[in-house]
């Protein structure tokens, strides 16, 4: 069991173990034993890579965390005609990235409740000079032109932040694929979002 995984191999099965079991189990419920054995190695290798549980759970929330992508999505969607079609090239992205882990969410309530956000407020920090460069290169965008940017980001967070709910699955809330599309709908016809 313990000659497991090697440098960074071993640091990124700490990672995926790490992040299965806060996922799954939460983080009060996962213990570093626990972690070690997942990933195949001694616990006390754990503490060659993170300080403590605290540090291991920062290290997973920054790893699976999309905000390095989005930036660069936000540019890459304004290089469209029009914004009809800019935001939903960007919502797709989001929603595609969403699916691609949904236990990501799991973590993101672990960070909320938790940590009170201590691990988000530090990530927007850090995205900031970025996302404000991908903003500079959006002002130039035809389709961003005659829209404000903080306009495009407020969509974005309500698709977040509606997006939540419908995952899991709470009776009063829109799927996320017909979300998604109510969204589209209402941005190509100047309609308030539902």
């Amino acid at each position: 069991m313990h000659a497991g995984p090697r440098g960074p191999e071993r640091r990124a099965a700490l990672l995926q173990a790490a992040y299965r079991l806060f996922t799954r189990q939460g983080y009060h419920g996962t213990s570093m034993r626990q972690i070690a054995r997942q990933a195949g190695v001694a616990p006390a290798t754990i503490y060659h890579y993170f300080a403590d549980k605290r540090a291991l759970f920062a290290a997973v929330y920054e790893h699976h965390h999309p905000y390095r992508a989005v930036a660069q999505w936000l540019v890459e969607a304004a290089q469209e005609a029009d914004m009809h079609r800019c935001l939903q090239r960007l919502l797709q992205r989001l929603h595609a990235a969403l699916n691609q882990q949904p236990e990501f969410l799991n973590l993101v309530f672990i960070e909320w409740v938790e940590f009170q956000g201590r691990h988000a407020r530090a990530r927007w920090e850090a995205f900031l000079p970025q996302w404000r460069a991908a903003l500079a290169q959006c002002r130039a965008s035809p389709a961003l032109q005659a829209q404000a940017p903080a306009l495009l980001w407020g969509l974005i967070g309500v698709f977040i932040m509606s997006y939540l709910p419908g995952r899991l699955a709470l009776p009063h809330a829109l799927p996320p694929e017909r979300l998604l599309r109510a969204m589209l709908q209402a941005a190509a016809s100047g309609d308030a979002i539902p």
